[in-house]
This record gives C-alpha cells, sequence and structure tokens, in this order.
C-alpha cells in the first residue's frame, strides 16, 4: 500500500491572499548540488539538468507550483512534476515552501518518508532547496501511514539535500 499526503491546508489559506510571488516559468540552471545523507552541507556539482520548469497549477482552489527537469527549453522534454515532483505550496516572502509525507507498506516493512521545499526567487533568479528524510521500520498497518512519517520527519535519516539554483528565460 502507498500512501502520499501533500500538506496544502496551509497553503489553501494562505493562497486566497494577494501579493504571492510568481515562479513560474523556464530556468536555465546555473547550480546544482546534491548531497546524499546529509541535509545541512551542499554537495558535490551535478552537471543535468540544462533547464527546469516551475508550474503554476490550481488545485481544488489553492495554488500548487510543481517543479520537473528539462533536457531543453521545450516543454516536451521537460520529466516529473506533478504531486509526485518537487511541489510548493505555501507562499512565503519572495517564493514559495513545501512540505509532503508518505508511507509505502502494510507495517512489516514499512517505509516512511518526509520532505521540505523552498523556491525563493531573487530578481530572475530562483533557487530551490529540497531535503528528505526516510526510514524502514516495523509498525502496525495502522501507524505505516504519511501522519507517522510527519510526525517522525526530520527526526529520521537524511536521505538527500538537493539544491537548484536558475535564471528566469522564459
Amino acid at each position: 500500500m502507498y500512501k502520499i499526503v501533500v500538506l496544502l491546508l496551509v497553503g489553501l489559506v494562505a493562497s486566497c491572499g494577494g501579493g504571492q510571488t510568481d515562479i513560474s516559468g523556464m530556468y536555465q540552471t546555473v547550480q546544482h548540488t546534491k548531497n546524499e545523507g546529509d541535509c545541512t552541507n551542499q554537495g558535490n556539482d551535478e552537471s543535468e539538468p540544462p533547464y527546469f520548469l516551475l508550474t503554476k497549477q490550481d488545485f481544488f482552489g489553492a495554488t500548487l507550483y510543481s517543479m520537473s527537469n528539462c533536457t531543453s527549453t521545450a516543454e516536451v522534454d521537460c520529466a516529473g512534476g506533478g504531486l509526485f515532483g518537487l511541489t510548493f505550496s505555501i507562499p512565503v516572502s519572495n517564493g514559495w515552501e513545501g512540505e509532503s509525507s508518505m508511507s509505502f507498506g502494510d507495517g512489516d516493512p514499512c517505509n516512511l518518508a518526509y520532505s521540505e521545499t523552498s523556491a525563493i526567487l531573487d530578481g530572475e533568479t530562483l533557487t530551490v532547496e529540497a531535503r528528505t528524510w526516510g526510514e524502514e521500520v516495523t509498525l502496525t498497518e495502522e501507524k505505516c501511514n504519511p501522519d507517522e512519517a510527519r510526525a517522525r520527519g526530520e527526526g529520521m535519516p537524511c536521505e538527500t539535500y538537493e539544491v537548484f539554483r536558475g535564471n528566469r528565460i522564459e
């Protein structure tokens, strides 16, 4: 059994107001780092993706941005995005944040994951940060759920910390 929760409640309430930063568009990657196992320090430079796309969507009346990795500036060359990619649903100063939790399994084993994301715009440069924590544990089937993943949150081992920095080109 696979369950996922993207926390939109704060976004549903907060996105009703004005003054939100529009982060949608195509960005050319100027830096991408990835660190597996350390959610504090940026990792090694990655060569891919050369571009990334932030798409604005309406999700049951709330604003939701999703990020896709792209091999060119053509949207048909973009993959990922949607609720299962990096998502941002909570407006903050100069950008958006997101939080999600998921579980997979029937309890023995139970795989839990928790993610926090942010996308902050400075002029035409967007900085995206994504951190994911997770672990495989033995729980009852009832406890193997996204709420348990969220409750454990950053207390679980770090899986990845990624940073994308890009200049808006469209």
